[in-house]
């Protein structure tokens, strides 16, 4: 079955995958290099700053949410950690594509209906409220909630 893989590929695809391969593994050792040689010339608070930008992202977030009150009182450890695992996908992706990320949420935390203008709904900072955005397409959708959103009581 492997044979009959390796036969039905061309070998001028072949080596045009490995060389693309080949050139961003060279891009990202560079990519690499580059930020190192950055960190040593930065003083301790910068050099801390740098490498614990997702911590500091999370802290950040997480205080934001208090100050709204949309944590709720049931998010546990582990929920909290998904939560710093998705500020860490966002630095991650931020650094190799050199685009801001950061992270959605799905129901804002403080949203507006699009139809009335009013506030409609309140959402929670859970991890399943958060998806990785890049800051633009997270500042295109805003703060507002899709139709009329009225919650019935």
């Amino acid at each position: 079955m492997i044979e009959a893989f390796f036969a039905s590929l061309d070998a001028s695809d072949f080596a045009e995958q490995l060389q693309s391969q080949l050139s961003i593994e060279v891009a990202q050792r560079q990519r690499m290099t580059e930020w190192k040689a950055n960190l040593a010339s930065m003083d301790r608070k910068a050099r801390y700053r740098a490498k614990n930008r997702a911590l500091l992202r999370h802290k950040q977030g997480m205080r934001r949410a208090a100050k709204l009150n949309a944590i709720p009182p049931w998010l546990t450890r582990n929920q909290e950690r998904q939560i710093l695992r998705l500020h860490e996908k966002a630095v991650e992706l931020e650094f190799w594509s050199l685009i801001p990320h950061d992270l959605h949420h799905s129901s804002p935390l403080c949203g507006k209906s699009r139809a009335s203008g009013d506030i409609a709904a309140c959402g929670l900072h859970v991890p399943w409220n958060l998806e990785v955005l890049t800051r633009e397409e997270n500042l295109n959708l805003g703060a507002r909630l899709e139709g009329d959103s009225s919650i019935p009581f």
